[in-house]
């Protein structure tokens, strides 16, 4: 049940994204560690690490997978440096989280298999809705994200981790992709620049995203507006 809980979540954001990655990709549950992550290594392939207690804690494995997998999806460096657009990585992945438990939720309880498979299924769908309720999260955003990105920029881009500031964020990224999907194939155009070559966060959005894009993405002059208030067309 692991392995196919943990496959569904690939093959879904593969779909989103449109990307179907053939490196390799090894999982490994590492209770020691604490918190999971999404490992690079020499060879080119990746390696994820999971915290998730429990053999059938399914919504705490979706989550984290769902949230390191976005990452693996993105490619940037994975080098816990914390700087230029680190937070909006994170951001973007917390609602790659969030996304992923609705679909799993949704996906696993319609799914059409064996009586006795079905059964097994079904019962831990519920899981998956139920379980970002288990989680603290701060307050939602109650103006434009343009407005609160704007206030809150000082401290989201300083070095550190503002994981409730990420979630906040999420949850509001989380209804722009739900509105418009397409904005998952944006992911693999999203790696994080070096500092040298990073001219602010308007700058990476507007200019250095679309020109590595090799797609069009219809709904990205909404996202560039969500983000800051104003569109800027491809």
């Amino acid at each position: 049940m692991f392995v196919r809980l943990l496959r569904s979540v690939i093959e879904e954001i593969n779909s989103l994204v449109g990307v179907h990655p053939n490196e390799t990709l090894r999982i490994q549950p590492d209770l020691n560690r604490g918190y999971p992550e999404c490992c690079k290594l020499p060879d080119g392939s990746f390696l994820i690490f999971l915290s998730a207690r429990g053999d059938t804690n399914w919504g705490q494995f979706v989550y984290q997978f769902a949230h390191e997998y976005c990452h693996r999806m993105i490619n940037g460096p994975i080098d816990g440096e914390l700087e230029t657009t680190f937070w909006f990585e994170e951001s973007i992945c917390e609602m790659s989280s969030l996304f992923l438990l609705k679909r799993m939720a949704e996906f696993w309880d319609e799914i059409q298999v064996s009586t006795e498979e079905l059964g097994i299924l079904h019962r831990y769908a519920p899981f998956f809705s139920f379980y970002p309720r288990l989680l603290k999260y701060p307050p939602l955003i109650t103006i434009p994200l343009h407005d609160w990105l704007e206030a809150n920029m000082p401290i989201i881009s300083e070095p550190g981790y503002h994981r409730d500031l990420y979630s906040q964020i999420a949850r509001v990224l989380f209804g722009l992709f739900f509105s418009y999907p397409d904005l998952w194939q944006m992911l693999p155009f999203l790696h994080r620049p070096k500092p040298a070559k990073y001219s602010g966060f308007y700058d990476f959005i507007t200019n250095t995203v679309p020109s590595r894009m090799t797609i069009t993405i219809e709904h990205y002059p909404q996202f560039v507006e969500t983000l800051f208030g104003q569109r800027h067309e491809q």
